[in-house]
């Protein structure tokens, strides 16, 4: 299991750094990036950029494509999932 280092988290009154299991870390990673992707303003702006840079698109594949992160964050091969995080 991969093990990830913080010295910014502490436990308790302790100064000592903290390990973290990578698995957790992404974890809570991936919640956070689901929910900032189900954002109407993130879905706005999403659809925006792809009109300016002329993309064919429909409305609904972005919002569905959005909505379904984690199917496609499950997709990504583990040195691309690294590259994100």
């Amino acid at each position: 299991m991969e093990r990830v280092h913080t010295s910014a988290l502490v436990v308790g009154r302790s100064m000592e750094p903290t390990l973290f299991e990578g698995d957790l870390v992404e974890a809570a990673l991936v919640t956070e990036l689901r929910r900032v992707m189900r954002a109407p303003s993130i879905t706005a702006q999403v659809i925006a950029h792809l009109a300016r840079e002329g993309h064919a698109f429909a409305e609904a594949d972005v919002i569905s494509a959005l909505q379904t992160f984690e199917e496609v964050w499950g997709q990504l091969f583990p040195a691309e999932q690294t590259r994100i995080v």
